[in-house]
């Protein structure tokens, strides 16, 4: 439940992490998603993001996953996959949300080729699709200050009570060729500064600590047979 507070809102922090996390690889297609269901399945999870629809995604499916924003150059732009597409399975097996998605892209090899089947304004489209390479960063954090917030939100599996203990988690997938991360990219390059992209977020925050990770995204990559690969063990480059 929500309840709305009239609290002022303080927050002191400092955040930082230990030395420069080893650099690590996972596949990656591109592509932004959202979760997409039925109005009867929206209203049985009810606060679940998404789209709903007036009926089912097709015969006796309730959920599957539009894609919102495809970009030049990834590999599901490559295999002709458009926005408006609604991924329905990828290698046989059903996709419900896009976190199901992107756990299935992050456990791919890059180079490998996977089968994405959609549904395009009521037609069945396959496409496969080559795996690229995602390269990112592990970091944890560790925050001390004090927070008051005027929210008191007790739904799983986020809540805040008051701000003095709080959880945030957010699935957010960067992806690094969007409009607005180029323009972001070359506004810190003109401050030689560096970009970083996050994904994957999330903080608990009790009285005066807070604790939270996430992944920094440095690359995002099609596949290529002569670029060298990443050691995961120590992020050492080694030749394919």
């Amino acid at each position: 439940m929500r309840i709305p507070c009239l609290l002022a809102l303080l927050t002191l922090g400092m955040t930082g992490c230990a030395g420069q996390p080893p650099l690590l690889e996972r596949g990656w297609i591109g592509g932004e998603y959202e979760a997409i269901q039925s109005r009867t399945a929206f209203m049985a999870l009810r606060g679940e993001d998404g789209l709903h629809f007036e009926a089912e995604v097709e015969p006796g499916r309730s959920r599957a996953v539009l894609v919102k924003g495809v970009y030049e150059g990834t590999p599901i732009a490559n295999a002709g996959i458009l926005p408006g597409d609604i991924v329905l399975s990828i290698d046989g097996e059903d996709v419900e949300k896009p976190k199901s998605l992107h756990r299935r892209i992050d456990d791919a090899d890059p180079g490998s080729e996977i089968d994405v089947r959609v549904m395009r304004f009521g037609e069945i489209v396959e496409s496969k699709v080559t795996v690229g390479t995602e390269a990112y960063r592990d970091v944890g954090t560790l925050a001390f200050g004090f927070s008051l917030s005027g929210l008191l939100d007790l739904v799983p599996p986020q809540f805040n009570l008051f701000g003095v203990m709080s959880y945030h988690a957010k699935d957010y997938r960067p992806s690094l060729r969007s409009p607005r991360l180029q323009v972001v990219t070359w506004s810190h390059e003109e401050r030689e500064e560096a970009v970083h992209a996050q994904a994957e977020r999330w903080r608990f925050w009790l009285g005066i600590f807070g604790f939270g990770r996430h992944k920094e995204v440095v690359s995002q990559e099609l596949y290529d047979e002569t670029t060298p690969k990443m050691d995961a063990a120590d992020g050492a480059e080694t030749q394919g």
